[in-house]
């Protein structure tokens, strides 16, 4: 069995924050062309702080005419430093 909970941007309140010692993963969502660059910086610090587990990213809205991969850079070039695991099975 599986139980989501769907709380408010992080940005917005702390819900997701105070109900992370229940949770065994967590699912960021993100909206190409809607989320803005802070929001997977904000999304790296609380990874490095240890302060949600499992922080996986989902992208949804992905318009088959734009290449998601266009403008990517290396984060020593300043792209975004983005840790990625191993599929969910």
């Amino acid at each position: 069995d599986y139980i989501l909970i769907d709380t408010p941007p992080l940005a917005l309140v702390a819900d997701a924050l105070s109900l992370a010692s229940f949770a065994d993963l967590t699912i960021y969502l993100l909206r190409q062309n809607h989320s803005h660059k802070g929001v997977i910086e904000a999304v790296n610090s609380i990874r490095d702080e240890n302060k949600l587990p499992k922080i996986y990213l989902l992208i949804n809205d992905i318009k088959p005419s734009q290449s998601i991969s266009a403008g990517c850079r290396p984060p020593e070039q300043g792209g975004l430093s983005v840790k990625s695991e191993p599929a969910l099975s």
